[in-house]
């Protein structure tokens, strides 16, 4: 798609200027997208959370992650700047569309580049749907396990995988298209900061171990990694700033603070009374 951009007449790597919107500020451009960068990569890290079930080395995973990073960030540059310059930017707001890529595409390649770019998008879309599914039945797994919803732990015996966190997920799932696109944007706002979080707690039990286990190097990325999470988890709460919560996505992330809470409280003495039971998936 790239190579086919370059090559068509009317293009011109002219047409990526400005660089930033007339009238925005650039950090003001920026810091919105920077605010929710953890949760774009929050597809990759369900390499280690399936790790349990691969049948190769898991010292690999360090490797397929950055791969999957890499060949990722090279294809987003790819279609922004395919995108842009086949025209001026004032060309594409001047006609509203759902679909800008697809408007430079068709004008390149025709309807037949259009269909082979839908497809690669639902491949993309099917792949990331598959793995955030594993990703959340292991998570709600791995819950079970640790003696919190031990509904959540069974396996099934014929294929060692967690039957009723799959069919919970599945069961949940279902209901998220008929949320909308405007429902589905608060969510994804709350869940930049669950991700945040998450980083935060997975860099400072790095920190930890890293420290007790006079692993100075891995400790001082653990904590620049801890420095990061609180700055993404300061863009999204600091009133003010261009990338602060929307209401409903303040409202939604008071709730979902409080049932965590309520959570903690009620299952501390599991978690913190058990030794935890360390199976492995036998799959």
């Amino acid at each position: 798609m790239l190579g086919a951009a370059i090559g068509f007449s009317g293009s011109d790597f002219r047409h990526l200027e400005p660089l930033f919107a007339p009238d925005t500020q650039p950090i003001a451009g920026m810091l919105p997208i920077i605010a929710v960068a953890p949760f774009a990569f929050v597809g990759f890290d369900t390499v280690p959370q399936a790790s349990e079930e691969f049948l190769f080395d898991t010292r690999q995973c360090k490797k397929i992650m950055k791969l999957a990073i890499f060949f990722g960030f090279l294809i987003y540059i790819a279609v922004n700047t395919a995108t842009a310059i086949v025209f001026p930017w004032y060309d594409f707001i001047s006609k509203p569309s759902e679909w800008y890529t697809a408007d430079a595409v068709a004008y390149v390649l025709g309807r037949g580049g259009v269909y082979i770019l839908s497809i690669c998008i639902l491949a993309a879309l099917l792949s990331g749907v598959l793995a955030f599914y594993m990703a959340a039945s292991r998570l709600l797994f791995a819950i079970g396990r640790e003696n919190g919803f031990s509904f959540f732990a069974k396996l099934n015996q014929k294929n060692g995988t967690p039957e009723n966190a799959i069919v919970f997920t599945l069961m949940y799932s279902l209901f998220a298209p008929f949320f909308g696109r405007t429902v589905t944007s608060w969510i994804f706002e709350v869940a930049s900061i669950g991700t945040a979080i998450g980083y935060l707690y997975t860099c400072l039990s790095c920190h930890k171990f890293s420290k007790k286990d006079g692993n100075r190097r891995q400790a001082t990325k653990a904590l620049i990694g801890s420095l990061f999470s609180c700055s993404f988890i300061a863009l999204l709460l600091i009133p003010g700033t261009p990338s602060f919560l929307s209401i409903p996505s303040r409202i939604i992330t008071l709730g979902w603070v409080i049932l965590g809470s309520v959570f903690l409280l009620t299952h501390k003495r599991n978690f913190l009374g058990k030794k935890s039971d360390r199976r492995i998936l036998d799959h």
